[in-house]
């Protein structure tokens, strides 16, 4: 710690940390992605990891909260939803709750709707869009096996060619041999 030394008003020294350096390590592990937060108060207390690890806890807003937030009547989000343009999260007694990602969803689906847009079109979009992504966590995944491939390859085509230089070396001093 670097830093100015002064006496508080209780007349205590302390130190106006100018530059400060952490020695230890301060990351902790984040909780596990399949069981959440088990505690209920650390769920409540820290509200950031639950929100990282569980995803029924994002689901946070009422409709009236998201039809607030994203400018949009409560009757045309059930619309949206009865469409298949949205999925809020159902509590166990069937109430709505929609994350920030579905407020989101809804400020685009307005969009491109006042853009001309009917909502079998903007369904449609969606639906192409999703088709998108999982062909490029498609490609992803087979980029990574050709790499995967290539090493494979390159470390057998290395063995076979170790094992030449190994019958040709022996044959040449066998070779050799003969003829002294």
């Amino acid at each position: 710690v670097k830093g100015k030394l002064f006496k508080t008003r209780t007349d205590e020294l302390t130190i106006e940390a100018s530059d400060v350096i952490l020695i230890t390590k301060s990351i902790r592990p984040m909780p596990d992605k399949f069981k959440g937060l088990s505690d209920i108060e650390t769920r409540y207390r820290q509200r950031y990891l639950d929100l990282m690890s569980n995803e029924d806890s994002k689901a946070i807003y009422f409709i009236s909260v998201a039809s607030t937030l994203s400018g949009i009547h409560q009757q045309t989000i059930r619309t949206y939803e009865q469409k298949g343009l949205i999925k809020p999260f159902r509590t166990g007694g069937g109430t709505r709750r929609y994350s920030q990602e579905d407020v989101d969803r809804l400020i685009q689906i307005q969009n491109l709707s006042q853009r001309g847009i009917n909502l079998d079109g903007i369904k449609i979009i969606y639906e192409m869009k999703e088709k998108i992504e999982e062909l490029q966590r498609k490609i992803i995944s087979l980029e990574s096996e050709i790499s995967n491939q290539k090493t494979e390859s390159k470390t057998k085509e290395k063995e076979i060619h170790q094992s030449y230089k190994n019958e040709i070396v022996k044959k040449t001093e066998k070779t050799i041999r003969k003829k002294f």
